[in-house]
């Protein structure tokens, strides 16, 4: 009898073990949505979109079947607008999918009130709506991929300067909230993921968005709003160690990111490591190393605040400096033969971007000038999308321009000026060139003139002789000006330096 009841325990607690485990294992393996050419849109709505004040928007907005778009001249778009054409459809269309994929994956129950939680991956779903009041933490568990998805059937309510945080490589790029009615977003708040809501969405005044905000049915109500759905922003931190080393073990550096929206990572760095942090929103970052590992031998420097901004390569180095300790020992002095000091140079690199309406065009190159100490003076040809570097330049202030020989007046230029390099550091700068003109279509070629028989022309004349040919190439001349005015036309082309 008492081995019964222990087989019985023992079967009780397996059977509680992988209930346990089950749903763990489920939630974990839940996969992306696919949006398909919906991915770009930062706004798409059914009825309308309406703004109040300056919102900035970076990525796609789209409109489809509503015409209007009020408020849009006090918005900032950083992006595309579609407004009842064939791209907004297929956008909705897309999202449209992505909203029955939403509401078809597995149901795991969970209360309605989200705020006060820390959740790992995985589907959580509420038959009648969501709240979040004060911080929702989001734990991707170190993974990238970690995908969290939340299904309400009818409302989802944020309350006033509520905040979801992302910890441990969790994405707002995997966090999608599928709503059966219309999702609300409290005033100050900020939110992180994709709304697919079947009615209406409002972002209620100073509410932040990094993700999507899709409305099927309804419409898309924005009042002084940041809303971030693409970013290509980036910090890359590169690991210097200088002094005489040898002999030491060079230890394992601590580098930390901290910046907008709570963001802040740490990650350990070798001597000539570099690690690049991509897709981050724009903003003030700041970059320090942890003094942990390191004792009074070791000095840092390049630490602080880093300005990152929108497609533009963005750059950190921290350098180490070893000290060697030095032990007094008594010595008779010698002379010393003084040896020249050694500079230490750093490096500078120029991007060159284009923006504009530049389809169908063949992009010139842009001729880039630097001047700085020393009389240092070059020109460089550099390419859409391209970057120089120069190396081993002597610290100092440089100035970047770019010729205008070969611009008209439908390039506009900007991120001229002075940048400091600064030894052992790379110094960035970004030339951008603004297309403001307009590509027209292509004309149609006219077809070629077929050549007559020429008329012969007579010898010239000796010297001293008269003649009257002069008068009758003049006329041969003036008749074939004629046979060809006809055919040609003015074709007006557009114009470009290469």
């Amino acid at each position: 009898m008492k081995k019964s009841y222990r087989f019985l325990s023992l079967t009780l607690v397996l059977l509680l073990m992988i209930t346990m485990i089950g749903p763990t294992v489920s939630m974990a393996a839940e996969t992306t949505l696919n949006f398909g050419t919906a991915e770009s849109f930062a706004i798409l709505a059914g009825s309308t979109i309406t703004n109040t004040g300056t919102t900035t928007i970076t990525g796609d907005v789209g409109l489809h079947p509503g015409t209007i778009f009020s408020g849009q001249e006090t918005a900032t778009v950083i992006g595309e607008i579609h407004i009842a054409d064939a791209v907004a459809l297929q956008a909705k269309n897309d999202h449209t999918s992505a909203f029955n994929d939403a509401a078809g994956r597995t149901i795991n129950t969970t209360e309605s009130e989200l705020g006060g939680k820390t959740l790992t991956p995985g589907v959580y779903s509420s038959a009648t709506s969501f709240q979040i009041t004060g911080t929702l933490t989001l734990d991707g568990q170190n993974n990238a991929d970690s995908v969290f998805i939340f299904q309400t059937g009818s409302t989802l309510t944020t309350a006033s300067a509520s905040k979801i945080e992302l910890i441990n490589g969790a994405s707002y790029n995997n966090i999608f909230w599928q709503v059966g009615s219309s999702a609300t977003l409290g005033t100050n708040s900020e939110f992180e993921g994709t709304i697919l809501a079947a009615q209406s969405i409002t972002a209620t005044t100073g509410a932040d968005i990094r993700g999507k905000l899709f409305a099927m049915g309804g419409a898309v109500t924005l009042d002084n709003n940041t809303i971030i759905n693409e970013m290509t922003t980036s910090i890359t931190v590169m690991k210097i160690v200088t002094g005489d080393t040898a002999g030491i073990a060079i230890p394992v550096f601590t580098i930390s990111v901290t910046g907008p929206y709570n963001f802040s990572e740490s990650k350990e760095f070798v001597h000539n490591e570099s690690f690049t942090w991509e897709n981050l929103v724009p903003g003030t970052y700041t970059v320090t190393e942890s003094r942990t590992t390191l004792n009074d031998d070791w000095t840092v420097s390049g630490e602080g605040a880093i300005e990152v901004l929108a497609d533009q390569v963005n750059l950190a180095t921290i350098t180490n400096a070893y000290a060697t300790p030095v032990e007094p020992t008594p010595v008779e002095p010698t002379p010393v033969t003084p040896t020249p000091s050694v500079q230490l140079n750093g490096s500078l690199t120029v991007g060159k971007l284009v923006t504009g309406d530049i389809s169908d065009m063949t992009l010139p190159l842009f001729n880039i000038i630097v001047t700085g100490p020393e009389g240092f003076e070059v020109t460089r040809a550099i390419a859409n999308n391209s970057s120089y570097t120069w190396v081993n330049l002597v610290p100092g202030v440089y100035t970047v321009t770019e010729s205008r020989a070969t611009l008209n007046d439908e390039w506009t230029v900007s991120g001229e000026g002075t940048i400091t390099v600064v030894a052992e550091q790379i110094a960035v700068s970004t030339i951008t060139n603004l297309y403001e003109g307009t590509v027209t279509a292509p004309v149609t070629p006219i077809a070629p003139i077929v050549p007559t028989e020429p008329t012969p022309v007579p010898s010239l004349p000796q010297t001293g002789q008269s003649t009257d040919y002069g008068m009758a190439m003049v006329l041969g001349i003036t008749a074939l000006l004629l046979a060809g005015a006809g055919v040609v036309s003015a074709h007006r082309r557009k114009r470009f330096n290469a």
